[in-house]
């Protein structure tokens, strides 16, 4: 028998982001205490091509020890005029084409940059672009 198990401060920060957003939360095990999650309606603003997209983090086993870094969108999430910010690149994760957003700040503090905070974080610069 295979149980999968959260770290209980991963499986709460996967409720605080379904409190939080309200379009789905989904997550998917690591097999170490973490989760890939992906809030599947983030809102980007009106420079993007499309409004809305999925955006996935990786909570480690050690969250929230641990900085929530990098964030990634669906392959070809750019905004509408094709211009690429120095933020966004496209890589290969999880045997998937994606955009990876590389945004981690230098005072980052595990009190305060929470999941929640990463997301509505990466949701606030994805909106300014």
């Amino acid at each position: 028998m295979n149980t999968v198990v959260l770290s209980e401060e991963v499986a709460r920060a996967i409720e605080e982001l379904e409190s939080a957003f309200t379009g789905p939360v989904t997550h998917e095990p690591d097999d170490v205490g973490g989760a890939y999650v992906t809030v599947e309606k983030i809102e980007l603003g009106p420079k993007w091509a499309v409004r809305q997209a999925p955006l996935t983090l990786h909570l480690a086993y050690n969250y929230p020890d641990a900085a929530i870094y990098p964030f990634y969108l669906p392959d070809g999430v750019v905004p509408a005029d094709a211009s690429m910010p120095q933020a966004l690149q496209p890589v290969r994760w999880r045997d998937q084409a994606v955009m990876q957003l590389s945004l981690r700040h230098n005072n980052w503090d595990p009190r305060r940059d929470n999941a929640v905070g990463a997301v509505m974080q990466a949701q606030a610069w994805l909106r300014a672009q």
